[in-house]
């Protein structure tokens, strides 16, 4: 017999009995709907995850800190410990005492420090835009008759989130180092509360004066007298009565028991930080152009990434150099705990990651979160797979069944067949033929279904995502695949010539005589 000949009777059997025909179809095109669906759906969720992810700049941030210098291992006779106690016992604290000397030398040893140079290695790797460090610039802000003291941050000129958010201006240019940007609540305190009134502030001049030489005591004091001074609507809730217990406390010396040498020095330390009259050198200004007016973020799930590096949210914003400059040169720190990397896309974050490591500096970012996310998904993915096995091999027993009454009702057929000169493997063929032109068919209708569903979920999915997020979802977040396509098909191919495989092998082995006797 040839192949077409076999195809074609395969097919005839199928038409003859239709309600049969459409419940093996109705099996397998479910179950192959539920595999189509999961693979776009998990390719598609990741590229949309992706596309969220590249839009906030966040996952494009790598936390750089400093590290320290790991101490040496203590000595055996260090941690040896002897008295009359048993083996285990005697292990067991060894090895603890052994731990704790190590941490207590690595919690007291030196720091490696994020100085320039180390800032100036990390800005010459390879996919490196822009290395901010993290400062904190404590200041006194001055626009005509307004006065008060602020903190400032430095800024990324390459912040994509931090362009989203502005109400008027534009954000600072990489080389912009005079230039800043202020909060609205800033602009409202100074007097700019419309909006037309807003856009005028920006290109006009503000004036920051640094208090110099504010490192340890005299820092703290001139803190504590300049409480009161500080916007009381930042974030210093605990800071500020924490300065306010020690003020009264330092109102108070004379009540204590310190000697009078301590309350002297003191109440010298405390009246310096009170005067009017600075030296020159103790106090530095400089001018600033406002380029821009900020708002605060909205909330959405990239808080999850603002969190994770704990972004504060300031109300003046500096360029990098100038905040370097300031850090350097006014406080007369010359390095930095920690500070942020911006990078080119979010693909290149592990390799700069790897490469800062390397220089011996720890890093944090959003791309073991997103490791930890891609693995979730793919999970719930397998497990969907699973079930849609699950329901593909439940249809292929009822298939198998539906073959095997076949067989017992086409007995006479086949005798007839082999008599005119079929072979085993011709009856073999045709049954197998039978459960795979039922999985293509199914497959088939299972492309076209998904589809159809796919496009209909993926304007809801979108429409509430992109509520959720504030942000535009680009591409589709069903993506059917040359290989996911392949793979349904062929699941549903197979599975259906497995179920066919015990009727066909009884099918081949009857007896043409036996068979027409049957009849």
């Amino acid at each position: 017999m040839r192949l077409f000949d076999i195809a074609m009777m395969a097919l005839h059997n199928l038409r003859r009995r239709p309600f049969r025909t459409a419940l093996n179809l109705f099996g397998i095109t479910l179950g192959t709907i539920i595999i189509l669906l999961t693979a776009a759906g998990g390719d598609g969720v990741k590229q949309a995850l992706y596309s969220l992810i590249e839009n906030s700049g966040y996952a494009r941030e790598i936390q750089v800190f400093a590290n320290y210098e790991r101490a040496a291992e203590p000595t055996e006779a260090e941690w040896t410990i002897t008295g009359d106690m048993s083996d285990e016992r005697r292990q067991r604290m060894e090895q603890a005492l052994k731990q704790s000397l190590i941490d207590k030398r690595n919690y007291s040893s030196d720091y490696k420090m994020l100085d320039t140079e180390a800032l100036t290695r990390i800005e010459e790797f390879e996919n490196v835009k822009a290395v901010v460090p993290n400062v904190t610039l404590w200041f006194r802000l001055r626009n005509d008759d307004f006065s008060q003291m602020l903190s400032g941050q430095a800024a990324s000129p390459l912040s994509i989130d931090l362009s989203k958010r502005l109400l008027a201006g534009d954000i600072l240019q990489s080389d912009d180092a005079e230039g800043v940007l202020i909060h609205e609540l800033l602009a409202y305190k100074m007097g700019y509360v419309t909006d037309e009134e807003v856009k005028r502030l920006v290109g006009k001049e503000i004036t920051a004066e640094f208090r110099g030489g504010g490192r340890g005591f005299r820092g703290l004091a001139y803190a504590i007298n300049s409480k009161e001074d500080w916007d009381s609507e930042q974030r210093f809730d605990d800071e500020t009565k924490f300065l306010g217990a020690m003020k009264k406390l330092i109102g108070d010396v004379d009540l204590s028991t310190l000697t009078d040498e301590q309350k002297e020095l003191i109440r010298s330390l405390f009246s310096d930080s009170q005067k009017d009259e600075l030296p020159p050198e103790a106090l530095h200004s400089r001018d600033f152009k406002i380029r821009g007016v900020f708002y605060g973020s909205k909330k959405n799930p990239f808080d999850l990434f603002r969190n994770y590096f704990g972004e504060p949210e300031s109300q003046v914003l500096f360029h990098p150099l100038a905040a370097t400059d300031f850090q350097v040169n006014v406080s007369q720190h010359d390095a930095f705990y920690s500070a942020a990397v911006s990078v080119g896309s979010f693909h290149d974050v592990e390799q700069v990651e790897t490469k800062i490591e390397e220089l011996g500096f720890r890093t944090m970012s959003v791309h073991s979160l997103f490791e930890n996310i891609d693995n979730q998904i793919a999970r719930v993915c397998r497990i969907i797979y699973f079930i849609a096995l699950a329901v593909l091999v439940i249809t292929a027993i009822g298939i198998s069944n539906t073959l095997i009454i076949s067989v017992l009702e086409r007995t006479p057929e086949f005798g007839i067949m082999k008599s005119l000169g079929a072979k085993n493997r011709h009856i073999l063929l045709l049954m197998l033929f039978e459960g795979a032109v039922l999985g293509f068919i199914a497959a088939g209708l299972a492309l076209v279904f998904s589809y159809i569903i796919a496009k209909l979920g993926h304007r809801i999915l979108r429409s509430y995502v992109e509520g959720r997020v504030d942000e535009t979802v680009a591409g589709e977040l069903f993506a059917f695949s040359v290989p996911s396509i392949a793979l349904a098909f062929g699941a549903a191919i197979v599975i259906c010539c497995i179920a066919g495989i015990l009727p066909a092998w009884r099918a081949a082995r009857l007896d043409p005589i036996v068979a027409m006797h049957r009849n």
